[in-house]
């Protein structure tokens, strides 16, 4: 079965948001929309996950959270 679809709110500090979208698209294959797009201010990225299996969904937190850590040390 499919988990119900959801999307969370992602705050990344001091980082500008479409930088961040781009690299967590381009270096780990994650594709977020900007949470302004939302009614979301600041530097918020959006992420619908409702489709994926859970192995789909399992692999693509971890590069989520790979690409998050990244983007936190920049």
């Amino acid at each position: 079965m499919k988990p119900a679809a959801a999307a969370r709110r992602l705050s990344l500090v001091q980082q500008p948001v479409i930088p961040a979208m781009e690299q967590l698209i381009r270096q780990y294959r994650v594709a977020l929309v900007s949470g302004s797009s939302f009614g979301l201010e600041g530097c918020c990225l959006r992420l619908s996950y409702g489709m994926l299996g859970s192995a789909d969904l399992s692999e693509a937190l971890q590069r989520l959270v790979k690409g998050l850590w990244a983007l936190s040390r920049s």
